[in-house]
């Protein structure tokens, strides 16, 4: 049984928390607010805060960790780095927004914005061998793009959309952690669509209500999958909004 640490109880972590459990692992929980956290019997229940160095001494010695929010301030994870030598930083998730491409096909190797503060903190994680999984929009369980629509929030549909459903974060955390992958970028994409056709599914489905969102300029990219579908397989599917 390892020790696995999720940095982070927000709507990945919880997935990943409970997936890990079932995987017969001893999992604890962080969170700023851990007094907010409903008890379990699956998890302990950690006060951490990267801002506060103090709460770096609650985490259990000897742990694997998989952080889950953005890694910033870069001088926070420095320290964090240096405080936290026993354990092991594994997956670091980032955002495929970091890109600096808006246009074709990404790949790991496209160019990111180096002077975002959480790209310099995910380069500090990866020099000590954490695998970088570059996210595009996550959705499942509560979340979902139809809901996205009904609420208003998109407001140009001839744009393409990244989707990523989050049992295929699952799996694929899993797949690294289980091939003890480290210090690779991987981006994580189970599709690109156009927020219309998304719309057009939505209504036949009776998932969305509100008129189609105006077509205004056409921005399409799609990230690429071919990286990690070499950890996945080749024949591994992924799961669809529509």
């Amino acid at each position: 049984m390892s020790k696995i640490v999720i940095l982070g109880y927000g709507f990945t972590g919880k997935y990943l928390a409970e997936l890990f459990y079932q995987k017969g692992e001893q999992v604890y929980i962080t969170s700023r607010f851990p007094e907010r956290i409903p008890e379990s019997a699956n998890f302990t229940k950690i006060y951490f805060d990267l801002e506060k160095e103090e709460s770096y001494k609650n985490l259990p010695d000897n742990a694997d960790i998989i952080w889950t929010f953005p890694a910033q301030p870069a001088e926070k994870v420095e320290k964090f780095l240096q405080s936290n030598q026993d354990c092991r930083v594994r997956v670091v998730f980032g955002t495929t927004s970091s890109y600096l491409e808006k246009e074709g096909l990404i790949s790991e190797a496209s160019g990111v914005d180096e002077n975002i503060e959480r790209v310099i903190g995910e380069k500090m994680l990866q020099k000590t061998g954490a695998v970088l999984i570059r996210l595009s929009g996550i959705y499942g369980n509560q979340r979902s793009p139809f809901d996205w629509l009904n609420r208003g929030l998109i407001k140009n549909s001839s744009k393409m959309v990244n989707l990523i459903h989050l049992e295929d974060i699952g799996q694929a955390v899993l797949k690294i952690w289980e091939k003890q992958i480290k210090g690779e970028v991987f981006n994580l994409n189970g599709g690109a669509f156009l927020w219309k056709d998304l719309w057009q599914s939505g209504v036949e489905k009776g998932l969305v209500s509100v008129p189609c969102p105006p077509e205004i300029s056409t921005e399409k990219r799609v990230i690429g999958q071919e990286k990690i579908r070499k950890v996945l397989g080749e024949n591994y599917s992924f799961r669809q909004p529509i």
